[in-house]
């Protein structure tokens, strides 16, 4: 299955992300939001389970009806939802009947196929041992490149913000080897015996209360399911200004703010690009990281580095854009050559003064721009 016709890219750049943000905020510090079970039945045996999986090479997590069951929302559960990437291992060619075994069993576990739907990827199973029973939905998503356990959490954002939109919150279950500092991130390198005892994790991901009622993502026919499914539970009026619980949209809070930041500037160095609205201190960071390309990292007019500025007034030992409080009335322009890109970028490390604006702490080497002041903060 693919989703809106992309396939799943393995990746492993959470990773670095943790470490980076255990560096700066206490080795505890969590990138991702997680909720606490009220009930948990089965709890050691699906733990097993999904350890297994993990054993395998596996890149998956678990939904449906008994995860939002254990976190409280639905009194009851008629199964769970398997998301698998369709790696090529032992385990995704049994359940996804690349040898047309039915009934197998897997450390321990009796899978017994009940329905497929072989065009979408889609087996369901009852997955049993000893007291233990339960339906698995199995849903398998193509992957452009072998992924694996180290990609899980990757796995559960990239199904929730691009397939199950029908609700304002998601939950999953998944887990994370025990020891994120023994993996390389280029290229993964798994440490065998951190798999043996990992982490549960129980995610919890929150999205605006409107998608899913009047998502333009949807088709029709899947809004006005959704519709029909959860008017009996709101007061909806369908009115442009309609404030029920599901159509008023959620404020992001501090976290994801803080998130989206946090992420763009450690997830995206590698298509970093330096524009008129790049301050000196993402600068700095994209040159320390070693992952941005040295050619995103130069002026518009290299060789030459321009720059336009006023200087401050009355004393002439800062520079700004034109349009920045604190600049003169004079227009300034001046310019330096540069044979080799390395030395161009150190200066424009080392030398703040002259190059950035003391305001807005964006280059001056961009004609004459300047952020409106009220978007600075």
């Amino acid at each position: 299955m693919r989703v809106d016709g992309r396939a799943f890219d393995g990746s492993t750049s959470y990773l670095t992300t943790a470490k980076h943000l255990r560096a700066v905020a206490g080795h505890n510090t969590t990138w991702f939001s997680t909720f606490t079970p009220v009930c948990f039945p089965h709890r050691e045996a699906l733990y097993m389970l999904m350890r297994a999986l993990l054993l395998g090479g596996n890149c998956f997590f678990l939904s449906g009806t008994f995860v939002s069951h254990i976190a409280g929302k639905l009194s009851g559960y008629k199964g769970a939802c398997l998301y698998i990437t369709l790696s090529d291992t032992y385990l995704v060619r049994l359940l996804f009947q690349r040898t047309a075994v039915p009934t197998f069993s897997h450390a321990g576990y009796l899978f017994e196929l009940l329905h497929f739907n072989q065009r979408d990827d889609l087996y369901v199973y009852r997955i049993s041992k000893d007291s233990f029973s339960m339906r698995f939905f199995v849903f398998g998503v193509d992957v452009s490149e072998r992924c694996g356990p180290l990609s899980n959490v990757d796995f559960a954002y990239f199904i929730w913000d691009n397939f199950e939109r029908m609700s304002a919150k998601q939950y999953a279950l998944t887990l994370l080897p025990s020891d994120l500092d023994s993996y390389s991130p280029t290229p993964p390198v798994i440490n065998v015996a951190a798999l043996t005892s990992p982490i549960l994790l129980c995610l919890k991901h929150y999205r605006a209360a409107s998608e899913g009622w009047r998502d333009g993502a949807n088709c029709d026919t899947c809004v006005e399911s959704y519709q029909s499914i959860v008017r009996s539970r709101c007061d909806c009026t369908h009115s442009a200004d309609c404030s029920c619980r599901i159509c008023l949209r959620q404020l992001p809070s501090l976290f994801a703010s803080a998130l989206d930041v946090y992420t763009r500037m450690v997830h995206n160095l590698s298509g970093y690009e330096l524009t008129s609205n790049t301050t000196y201190e993402q600068f700095v960071h994209a040159v320390g990281s070693e992952e941005t390309d040295i050619g995103n990292l130069l002026p518009p007019e290299f060789p030459e580095i321009r720059i336009w500025f006023r200087f401050s007034h009355p004393t002439f030992d800062r520079r700004f854009h034109r349009d920045c409080p604190g600049a003169g009335e004079w227009d300034s322009e001046t310019y330096r050559a540069f044979s080799d890109v390395y030395e161009a970028v150190d200066s424009l490390v080392n030398d703040e003064e002259t190059y950035w604006c003391h305001f807005c702490h964006r280059g001056l080497f961009f004609p004459n721009s300047c952020p409106d002041p009220l978007h600075l903060n």
